[in-house]
């Protein structure tokens, strides 16, 4: 180990007091000294875990390399082999999960790809957001050859054809479509005119018939009035009469004695309390009975009948327009599908490659229209 000096004055006379404290005895001066070998130590120890690791890895890597040329080679074949056996003999999901283990364990390899490909083309929908997926992951592939690559053209050229003229056919449908629903929605839109048409007629008939009360009723209605105006002028009078007649009493009672006018005045309160009840009750009754005469004189059923018939007109054009409002919406869902049916369609005839990220999209975004 080499010799530890004081910082200061050089001297090698120094004491230990830590690890890396230590005591100059010449000028009682206190210095740090770092332990390099520890940091050595660590990072001895860094460099062989990194080693272990890195050899652990290449082991990994040279097992895989022998796994994939040597017998794991023969064991992908002979796991290809048993599931196109299943696939020929029309079990397709059984054939699809040994397929699916296939493409889990040799992910290099275009073999369990092509055979997931294989069990969707049995299906009578094919899926082409998966199957897209797994063409393109055989482009990839390592050992994919030129047969599997044509083959996979001509798998995305007859989705295409199929492609074309399903949407065709769900061009013609969806046209056929929207010929019936414009037919309605005019059916709906002059049937609501004519509704319309009709209620105002009878709004102005109604108005015209109804507005003004027949000179009849109109003399009824003022006779009743008067003659229930004057029995309230009469309850009215003989009120303040009754009023008055008490005051008088009250004046002129003790003339007949003390006790026979305290009862005089006892019995005339009760009379005149009586009086203006049936005064009072009267004048109620008479108000009453001018309100439910004049209201028999002024009913008319058919009147009534009228308004009701306008009520029910007014419901009806409301839900002949709603049902042109939804009309209308399924008219704008169709008039835009038709729309996307012509782009995808005229995208789909113009590619002059079969390039399947231009047309795997175009195959996906067409399924959802047949």
């Amino acid at each position: 180990m080499e010799e530890i000096k004081c910082p200061s004055c050089g001297s090698g006379a120094v004491r230990k007091i830590t690890e890396e404290k230590y005591e100059c005895m010449a000028c009682d001066n206190l210095f740090l000294v770092h332990n390099l070998s520890k940091e050595f130590q660590k990072t001895d120890e860094h460099i062989e875990n990194i080693h272990q690791d890195l050899k652990k890895t290449i082991e990994n890597i040279n097992l895989t390399a022998a796994v994939a040329g040597g017998s794991g080679r023969d064991g992908l074949d002979n796991r290809y082999k048993n599931a196109m056996t299943l696939l020929n003999q029309g079990n397709i999901s059984a054939a699809k999960a040994e397929f699916t283990g296939i493409r889990n364990d040799f992910m290099w390899s275009c073999k369990g790809y092509y055979g997931l490909i294989l069990c969707e083309k049995k299906k009578k929908h094919i899926n082409w957001g998966e199957i897209g997926d797994y063409i393109q992951q055989i482009y990839r592939c390592e050992d994919v050859t030129p047969e599997i690559l044509q083959e996979m053209e001509g798998i995305l050229n007859d989705g295409r054809q199929i492609a074309l003229a399903s949407l065709g056919k769900s061009l013609n449908e969806r046209n056929a479509q929207q010929n019936e629903i414009s037919s309605k929605i005019q059916q709906v839109t002059e049937m609501s005119k004519l509704q319309e048409n009709t209620l105002t007629r009878k709004k102005e008939e109604f108005a015209e018939r109804w507005s003004q009360t027949s000179p009849v009723r109109k003399a009824i209605s003022f006779a009743i009035g008067i003659i229930c105006a004057l029995v309230l002028v009469w309850c009215a009078v003989s009120l303040f009469r009754w009023i008055i007649d008490v005051r008088h009493l009250f004046a002129n009672a003790m003339n007949y004695g003390f006790f026979a006018g305290i009862l005089r005045i006892l019995w005339s309160c009760v009379r005149t309390i009586l009086r203006v009840a049936v005064s009072v009750g009267v004048i109620i009754l008479g108000i009453l009975i001018y309100f439910v005469i004049l209201g028999f004189i002024t009913a008319n059923p058919q009147k009534d009948d009228a308004q009701l018939n306008i009520d029910k007109m007014d419901e009806q054009i409301q839900k002949l327009q709603e049902r042109h409002e939804i009309l209308q919406r399924r008219f704008d869902e169709e008039q835009m599908n038709i729309q996307n049916i012509n782009r995808i369609g005229s995208r789909l005839e113009q590619l002059q490659q079969i390039k399947p990220e231009e047309i795997i999209p175009l195959l996906i975004e067409a399924g959802k229209y047949y």
